[in-house]
């Protein structure tokens, strides 16, 4: 029976909060790892034979302490391989995070059991590498606010600047076609809603989480990164 440990880092909460240059606090990826344990006691043993060997002080083995420590590391990989213990990582590039949450909600919204088939993951696999590469940081800010404002103005904004963008002769005229005609039908229907629906400006906007205290959360790479994991 094995109990699974679980650890993040590069966590700045909610991708749309921060920095208006979008940097992420500077730390522009996040990773969560868990390992399974079934000998807790031999795992501590290990620990403090190699924080001994290569004369660790902390208390904890967080990665400060090991920086420039290579062979610690190298000899702790070892011992998770040789005991033949569960290893997960998933590492997440938190600009990428965003763009996808642009393709899955403004630009190819819901529409049921389609939008997982093979040929829907990878066109939409493909427009998010293409805003990754591409699209400025002024225009994620702009996507950014609407989740923040929740009004339909912000949102009807976060549709005409992408649109505007598009249709500016962007590199890959292909994609950038594909998107623009993607964005211009979601943006019709948003259209239709906000003409009778006071909360129309949820159309093209992720479902936010809830914190503990009732804010919501638009991004969180931590939650993603949990479910895959758990998966």
């Amino acid at each position: 029976m094995r109990i699974y440990y679980l650890d993040e880092s590069g966590s700045t909460g909610d991708l749309i909060k921060g920095s208006r240059a979008l940097d992420f606090q500077q730390e522009p990826v996040f990773s969560l790892a868990c390992v399974g344990v079934d000998d807790m006691a031999d795992l501590e043993d290990e620990i403090k034979r190699l924080k001994s060997r290569h004369k660790v002080q902390s208390v904890e083995l967080k990665s400060m302490a090991v920086k420039g420590k290579p062979l610690l590391v190298a000899e702790l990989a070892a011992y998770l391989a040789r005991r033949r213990l569960p290893v997960f990582i998933e590492v997440v590039d938190k600009r990428f995070l965003f763009c996808a949450t642009m393709v899955n909600h403004l630009i190819l919204p819901p529409v049921g059991q389609s939008d997982t088939e093979p040929q829907s993951m990878w066109i939409k696999n493909v427009f998010a590498e293409y805003l990754h590469a591409n699209l400025p940081d002024s225009i994620m800010q702009t996507y950014a606010d609407a989740c923040g404002d929740c009004s339909i103005k912000s949102t009807r904004r976060a549709f005409e600047t992408l649109l505007l963008w598009l249709s500016g002769g962007q590199p890959d005229t292909e994609v950038a076609e594909a998107l623009y005609r993607f964005t211009a039908e979601s943006q019709e229907d948003f259209e239709a809603l906000a003409g009778s629906e006071t909360d129309a400006w949820r159309a093209g906007l992720p479902i936010p989480d809830q914190s503990k205290r009732g804010k919501p959360f638009w991004m969180l790479p931590n939650l993603s990164s949990f479910t895959n994991i758990y998966a």
